[in-house]
């Protein structure tokens, strides 16, 4: 089974420390890990820091059955707006492989269309999609390379909210069907308490808290790394959500709304 564990893991640009120290546990194939803290906490920085994109000090140590490195979708994906949908997606998947494109290989990209409900989209160029569509794009190019270790950076942050539930949902069962390892980095707490097993809390360039969601995602954390008076509460069916009741910051007016 896949695993992810990082050592001691910083980065830096230039003189400007963006993380240090990062260590966790071995994160395993089957869990979701969302990624969650303020704006400029590094959480797209670990991401790169992963991907082998950014050097840094620590170690990131990958167990993986068949050595495929880890696969990285950023916020913001260049496109290519020659391109159909159709030809991106099996771009991705023939990265780094032979250019002779079997049955299998057209199969599996018409599986990623049908599961992410975007096959109107694939003889569309990408220079013709809205935002949220391109994401839906992004998401399908990643998944299609078949990858053992996913990192997500704010993958549904341009969908709307009907898009977002089958999106987590999705990676959810991936996750568990495939044996995947992901690592998602989300703003909405309501969506990590969905879709994640564990949480990882970065604040100020450390990790502040790493496990179960019902561990981590506290009162007492939202106040110390957000700044926020909220409390848990649960559905009728027994889920746990956010409802934010203020900002604890001097001069900010309370105000009571569920965290979206």
């Amino acid at each position: 089974m896949v695993s992810l564990e990082l050592v001691g893991v910083g980065v830096s640009y230039g003189r400007r420390e963006i993380l240090a120290g990062i260590t966790t546990p071995p994160l395993r194939g089957g869990e979701v890990v969302a990624v969650i803290g303020p704006n400029a906490a590094g959480k797209s920085s670990l991401f790169r820091r992963i991907a082998g994109l950014t050097r840094g000090p620590g170690e990131v140590r990958v167990g993986s059955p068949t050595g495929r490195v880890p696969c990285y979708l950023p916020q913001d994906m260049a496109v290519n707006a020659v391109l159909t949908v159709h030809e991106s997606i099996l771009l991705a998947k023939k990265q780094g492989g032979s250019w002779r494109v079997s049955d299998d290989e057209l199969a599996a990209i018409d599986a990623v269309l049908r599961a992410l409900a975007i096959e109107d989209l694939a003889f569309r160029s990408l220079g013709e999609l809205s935002g949220g569509q391109r994401q839906l794009v992004s998401i399908a190019q990643t998944l299609a390379r078949e990858p053992e270790i996913v990192l997500l950076d704010e993958p549904t942050s341009a969908l709307d909210l009907h898009r977002q539930f089958e999106v987590l949902s999705l990676v959810r069962r991936l996750a568990s069907e495939r044996g995947l390892c992901v690592l998602i980095s989300l703003h909405d707490l309501n969506q990590a308490l969905q879709v994640a097993d564990r949480v990882m809390v970065l604040a100020g360039g450390r990790l502040a808290a790493l496990g179960s969601v019902a561990e981590v995602i506290t009162p007492a954390l939202l106040a110390e790394v957000y700044g926020i008076a909220a409390r848990m509460e649960r559905t009728a069916s027994g889920a746990p959500y956010v409802v934010v009741e203020g900002s604890l910051k001097e001069g900010v007016t309370p105000r009571q709304s569920r965290a979206a």
